[in-house]
């Protein structure tokens, strides 16, 4: 970050925080754009007007005090020349205790001025929610008003209004002033009136209502309380200074800074630094971490501390008081208030922490006993507070300095070797030859796949020559657990895992990941493996797991299929929201839920914006913003052509690759589910809301009843979304199967799709192990999270048909090397690789310790296991084993 990037976060960044969070608030209340922007702008003007009262008090007093050194000054200045001028001048200064610098006071209205003007711009210029809104006359918010034509020539009023008004305002505030200051006014208006004039009418709007706020305001001061304003300005300042409290002011202001601004954005960055490195950057998160901290110190101590400069003494030790109550409680809040909730790099959380009674009574019982023990504490030992908060700010900023240090230094690891690897996807195929594709689509839902092909009848040509198997299981309900048995086998089921306990967890997952490939490669096959899940117990695929076989190609597909004339706004959303989590995470309970806003931290800046970013929902049928993870995965899914290598020679080639499409649900745009920046699916849903299967199931995924209006439920919105996701998986596979058809390397190619885990969506609430506990107490567990979709192509193969033999996506590798290898053997092991082991009762884990950063050691922790045999749906067929 460069000084001047530094110094507009802590300066503007601040300011159009506030900006986004008030105006966010207002119009999600208000619903009206036109009147959200006027409420702004008095929101605004009232919370500064203490500041401009006492600036403008400043610049009447040394206006007034300038005036009674003049006659002197004039004098000196017309006897004296050069350094005697000079040094008189000085001597004159001193003797009336005053400092030639202090006229910067009279500039003080216009410095303040300057930031909240940028802010301002900065903030209405970008937002596209005016985008065809009206206000009044004012037929579009987001261009220029053009309210008169003539002679074909558009002229904008609203400007030209807002000038006028000006001109008032100050004459109003300057009536007595000398004809030279009143032309230096003049001039500012000008210059607001050729900056604005071709603006978007929201902004302009906005700075009429302040100058409307401001006449109004002078009116007031100058005709109703002239008499209280002059005998503030004649009063003699006094030094309103108090050396304790500027230190415990100065302490609470930068530790809370550090506190939201680094503190707690350190600690969850660290983590899972992976997880916030963006392929479309690259970016060390160390750098969004300074400019968190760049706002907060902004935010916390810059514009809380003019406050505190221009307030008066008792003024002081209530803003002192005040912040270091902030600083305290939110130190309380972040350690007491429970929270283990995954987090995405966009900050969204899955499950935020419930607000119960107890965990309230707690948090105002916290907030009630600092109060008073720092209201005690400044009352009788402010030196002692000052000189402790210093001591301890100097402790917190050594360790931050580490914290962001060590970020930076695991960052730029993980960036140089995603930079090392970073080939570009591939796909071989071979016409001549033959050719296996294993794509993993990660938590793709099996249950759907009926609803899909009856919705879209076309998808059974398409998927010309696949068997459906339905009675599939994973052998784990997440990835970390359900992945190794499918790419390595049924030595790779967590209960075999389990076994070896001599080797981490990552060993073996590793070594799961590259039985296919080596396997392959080592029977002469041309090898490809993309994306690889956990690579190296990596959120981002550590591809030198495949350093030691030189036939293998590997690449991480990231970022590089997506097209790039969009607008790519994860960046806005990190350096903005960033801060705000750590406010979140240091609020009571009872804030928390207006502060975290479903994931948008009240901002439009960064949620409304048309290209990827976080998403919003306004019901199940209504969606804003495209999630950068789904729309990386979307992009290579839907390059899949363009990646296609198709060779004339008779090598056979093994593909293996994993894709998050299914996993990073967002809601698309039907009856086609297409990825869209607004979604608006209310009509076909309301004619399409139950969906049907060939065999006459029915899904109901949308609740229409006549007279309901139904909520954004987050396990609703799943089930939507999944949907959607799935059928777009579904869609974009058949347009590369039409792809293979016309270049010849479809029919010799088998190709299987597999999931490494469902999901708990209570298709079948019948079917559920009930776990009885010694209190009574009862638990449901959904045994369809571990349902596995398993969708097999063969060679030459015809029709689509359905198969209900039971299967598990352990049998992926068996059916991959099928009449292609003679007597597959594991390399690692050396053992057979086959199905045989799935006869009998199959174990499953149902963990819900899925992070790799936790869940790492030499067996997967303590969970609950199930058994099941022939038939997943069959209830009888499921067995609790017991927590281990």
């Amino acid at each position: 970050m460069g000084i001047v990037k530094i110094l507009y976060s802590i300066i503007i960044n601040p300011l159009v925080l506030v900006f986004d969070v008030i105006f966010s608030i207002t119009l999600n209340h208000l619903r009206y754009v036109g009147w959200s922007v006027v409420i702004l702008s008095f929101i605004i003007n009232t919370l500064v007007l203490p500041l401009y009262n006492r600036a403008d008090e400043m610049q009447a007093r040394e206006s007034k005090r300038k005036k009674e050194l003049k006659k002197w000054e004039d004098h000196i200045k017309k006897h004296f020349k050069g350094d005697e001028r000079f040094m008189m001048l000085q001597t004159y200064y001193r003797q009336n205790d005053y400092k030639p610098y202090q006229t910067l006071r009279g500039a003080l209205p216009l410095i303040l001025e300057v930031p909240f003007f940028i802010a301002a711009y900065h903030y209405l210029s970008s937002l596209s929610v005016f985008s065809g809104y009206s206000f009044g006359p004012i037929k579009d918010l987001s261009v220029p008003d053009h309210m008169l034509s003539i002679g074909g020539i558009s002229i904008n009023v609203l400007p030209i209004i807002m000038t006028l008004i000006n001109i008032i305002s100050s004459l109003v505030y300057n009536r007595t002033t000398s004809f030279k200051n009143k032309i230096q006014l003049y001039i500012v208006a000008l210059v607001f009136l050729v900056l604005l004039y071709n603006s978007p009418s929201a902004l302009v709007l906005y700075w009429t209502c302040n100058n409307i706020y401001s006449l109004l305001k002078n009116i007031v001061y100058r005709f109703f309380i002239k008499d209280k304003y002059v005998d503030r300005v004649n009063h003699k300042s006094v030094d309103d200074s108090d050396k304790d409290i500027n230190r415990v002011f100065v302490g609470s202001s930068i530790l809370m800074a550090i506190l939201v601004g680094s503190y707690i954005p350190c600690s969850l960055i660290l983590d899972s630094f992976e997880e916030f490195i963006s392929f479309n950057f690259l970016n060390n998160p160390a750098l969004y971490v300074v400019n968190s901290f760049c706002i907060a110190f902004g935010l916390f101590f810059i514009w809380a501390g003019v406050y505190f400069v221009l307030a008066r003494k008792k003024a002081k030790t209530i803003i002192a008081a005040v912040m270091l109550i902030m600083c305290v409680c939110g130190f309380a809040f972040y350690s007491v208030i429970p929270f283990d909730s995954p987090i995405t790099m966009f900050l969204t959380i899955d499950t935020p922490t419930t607000s119960t009674k107890i965990i309230v009574l707690q948090c105002v019982a916290i907030l009630i006993s600092i109060s008073i023990l720092v209201c005690l504490l400044l009352k009788s030992k402010k030196n002692a507070v000052g000189h402790i908060l210093i001591f301890i700010l100097l402790t917190f900023v050594v360790y931050n300095s580490y914290s962001i240090y060590k970020i930076y230094n695991c960052s730029s690891e993980k960036i140089k070797q995603l930079k090392e690897y970073d080939n570009y996807p591939e796909i071989h195929l071979s016409k001549n030859g033959k050719n296996v594709v294993v794509i993993m689509m990660d938590r793709m839902i099996s249950y759907y796949v009926p609803f899909l092909i009856n919705e879209k009848p076309e998808l059974k040509e398409k998927f010309d020559g696949f068997t459906y198997y339905p009675n599939c299981t994973s052998y784990g309900i997440a990835t970390n657990v359900g992945v190794p048995a499918l790419f390595g086998g049924y030595e790779y089921v967590p209960e075999k895992i389990n076994e070896r306990k001599n080797e981490t967890l990552k060993e073996k997952h590793n070594e799961a990941l590259k039985v296919m490939p080596v396997m392959f490669g080592q029977n002469g096959f041309d090898v490809t493996v993309g994306n690889p899940s956990y690579a190296n117990y990596d959120w981002i695929a550590d591809l030198s797991i495949y350093d030691d076989y030189p036939y293998i190609y590997k690449y991480n597909s990231g970022a590089k299929m997506n097209p790039q004339n969009i607008y790519y706004s994860y960046e806005d959303v990190i350096n903005r929201n960033l801060v705000c989590y750590g406010i979140y995470r240091s609020a009571p309970i009872f804030l928390q839920s207006l502060l975290y806003d479903n994931a948008r931290y009240n901002s439009l800046l960064v949620s409304s914006t048309n290209g990827v970013g976080i998403c919003s929902f306004t019901s199940l049928s209504e969606s804003q913003g495209i999630s950068e993870l789904f729309y990386n995965d979307y992009n290579m899914l839907n390059g899949l052509s363009d990646i296609s290598i198709l060779d004339d020679d008779n090598m056979n080639h093994f593909n293996m690759f994993s894709n998050n499409t299914t996993h990073e649900a967002v809601m698309l745009q039907e009856p086609d589910c297409y990825l869209c920046s607004v979604v608006d699916n209310t009509e076909y849903d309301k004619e399409h809301s139950i969906k049907k299967s060939s065999d006459g199931n029915e899904l109901n995924l949308y609740d229409y009843s006549e007279g309901s209006s139904f909520s954004v439920d987050s396990f609703e919105l799943e089930r939507v979304m999944m949907y959607h996701s799935n059928m777009a998986t579904m869609l974009i596979l058949a347009k590369w199967f039409d792809y293979m058809r016309e270049n010849d390397v479809y029919d010799n190619t088998r190709i299987i799709i597999v999931s490494d885990h469902g999901y708990p969506l209570e298709f079948k609430k019948d079917l559920a192990c009930v776990l009885s506990f010694e209190n009574g107490e009862a638990e449901a567990y959904d045994v369809l999270a571990a349902h596995s979709t398993l969708l097999v192509k063969d060679f030459n193969s015809k029709g689509f048909t359905t198969d209900n033999s039971f299967m598990t996506n352990a049998d992926v590798p068996t059916i991959a090397s099928k009449d292609l290898i003679d007597n597959p053997i594991n390399p690692f092991s050396g053992n057979a690789i086959d199905s045989k082991d799935k006869n009998g009762e199959n174990k499953i884990i149902y963990t819900s310790t899925w992070d790799i950063n936790d869940n790492n050691g030499y067996t997967y922790k303590k969970s609950h296991w199930f058994s099941v045999h022939d038939n997943i749906f069959d209830n009888n067929n499921w067995n609790y084993l017991g927590a281990y």
